[in-house]
């Protein structure tokens, strides 16, 4: 019994020793292989490099040590219409989507002064005069252009409003039904 209780401190310090060795180990080789890594990448570059130095002199053209500065210079001589090239390839990658929220509310924008109907004649006198107008008159025919766009608006708002409530974001009908109990409850915020 005595033998068996010696045994188990020798035993658990080498266990112990063990792990230590192991671990120191394992950290050596972890460095090691970083090391090895490294070395690797900046064998393949120089490799990659080699290689484009040769094909450019197959080519004719004078191998560059630096391709660092030989990039720049390429992107220096470009025309405007291989920028423009280049620009378009790239947008070209990207999917194009929406955009955000600026971008939708120009186009709306523009899609709303697109219906209006200006009389750039009239316009174009008023700007000429230069004298600040104080006695504004305003056609009857503007009068009746602005109310009915601001009454086209205003129906637009409604039918969502209207499309809103009957159902169109709801899940199911007993969740719909629960929103609005909470709205009666405690009001929309």
């Amino acid at each position: 019994m005595e033998t068996e209780r010696s045994k188990q401190p020798t035993e658990i310090t080498n266990r112990a020793d063990r792990l230590k060795r192991l671990s120191e180990k394992r950290r050596k080789c972890l460095e090691a292989n970083a090391a090895e890594r490294a070395a690797e990448v900046t064998r393949q570059r120089i490799r990659s490099q080699d290689y484009r130095n040769q094909s450019k002199s197959t080519n004719g053209e004078e191998p560059s040590s630096d391709n660092v500065e030989e990039n720049e210079q390429d992107r220096l001589n470009w025309t405007a219409r291989q920028w423009e090239e280049y620009e378009k390839s790239k947008l070209r990658g990207k999917k194009q989507g929406f955009k955000g929220h600026f971008d939708l509310a120009h186009a709306t924008y523009v899609k709303e002064i697109s219906r209006k109907l200006v009389d750039k004649d009239k316009y174009k006198r008023a700007m000429e005069g230069g004298q600040l107008l104080l006695n504004i008159h305003l056609e009857q025919a503007d009068i009746e252009a602005l109310a009915n766009s601001l009454a086209a608006a205003s129906e637009r708002r409604l039918k969502r409003r209207k499309t809103q409530e009957s159902g169109g974001d709801f899940i199911t009908e007993k969740n719909r039904q629960f929103n609005m109990k909470l709205d009666r409850e405690y009001g929309k915020e």
